[in-house]
């Protein structure tokens, strides 16, 4: 007897499951694959606007890695860290948000960048800055938005 595998949508298909998945670089460290979901979590795609998942994320990243001081790399994979084990404290559900469904993920995202507690703001924030020049460099973001391309580094 044979199973045939399932025609039904995957409820968890969203911006933290591009295209394909992301690889653990041994350039930028095995918690790469944490800094590239919490970014997709922030910048999802919204109405006739791309997200963060449509843009070239890894070799953004590898740039970054590779340009900025390592106190700097390892701030964003902390906020990335406390952004996915922190939903017990805003919504107030036990799972890590990578196994949250779409709109509890939104809506912890929403909470935790909008938190009372600085520590959390303050690291959405981080998170924000650094996956909005990504965002907001991609060409194709860029013309949905009527601006010119930027040049090349």
């Amino acid at each position: 007897m044979s199973i045939a595998p399932s025609t039904a949508p995957d409820r968890r298909a969203g911006p933290l499951q591009p295209d394909r998945p992301a690889q653990p670089d041994p350039r930028t460290g095995p918690l790469h694959g944490v800094l590239h979901a919490a970014l997709l979590a922030l910048y999802p795609p919204v109405d006739d606007l791309p997200g963060l998942s449509s843009t070239r994320l890894d070799p953004f990243l590898r740039k970054v890695y590779a340009e900025t001081p390592r106190t700097v790399w390892g701030a964003l994979i902390l906020c990335a860290l406390i952004l996915h084990l922190s939903p017990p404290l805003t919504i107030l559900c036990p799972l890590p948000m990578a196994l949250l469904p779409d709109s509890w993920r939104d809506r912890h995202v929403d909470r935790f960048c909008a938190s009372w507690f600085y520590p959390f703001k303050q690291a959405g924030f981080l998170l924000k800055t650094f996956g909005g020049a990504c965002w907001g460099a991609d060409p194709q973001v860029r013309a949905r938005l009527g601006q010119p391309p930027l040049e090349q580094d």
